[in-house]
């Protein structure tokens, strides 16, 4: 039996956009970043971007690409993306290419059913509600 060595490479993406001068405290500053990399996608995105401990953007993530109304998101993969990026926190985002920001029942029910039961035993911090972008919003 071999062992796989795992190999972790950066790389900067022009297609981004710059990372904001300002951390990034609340959700709707992390929408206004997020939304140019989400809004024009014609499937759902989801994605995760990682964060130092002063909220400042260190790495986006796009964990999964679906179909127009659906994509499968596993909270290993999430966190996966977390440790491996050496981030301090995260956020959780996806877009509706409907152009509706509201969570739908399906982004309640994998929030409170999956990403919410982990939580840090020491800090008490629990996940909060994931946000949606929309074509001209977010919720």
């Amino acid at each position: 039996m071999h062992f796989r060595e795992l190999h972790v490479t950066y790389r900067v993406r022009s297609d981004l956009p710059d990372v904001p001068d300002q951390p990034l405290r609340s959700p709707r500053a992390a929408m206004t970043f997020l939304r140019p990399i989400l809004e024009a996608e014609p499937v759902e995105v989801f994605g995760v971007l990682c964060v130092t401990t002063k909220h400042r953007a260190i790495a986006w993530h796009e964990l999964s690409r679906g179909t127009l109304d659906s994509t499968l998101v596993h909270p290993r993969e999430v966190f996966k993306v977390a440790l491996l990026a050496n981030a301090a926190a995260i956020m959780i985002a996806h877009n509706h290419p409907s152009g509706d920001p509201e969570p739908s029942a399906e982004d309640i029910g994998i929030t409170l059913a999956r990403l919410s039961k982990l939580s840090d035993p020491w800090t008490r911090r629990r996940t909060r509600p994931q946000r949606s972008i929309g074509s001209r919003q977010c919720a």
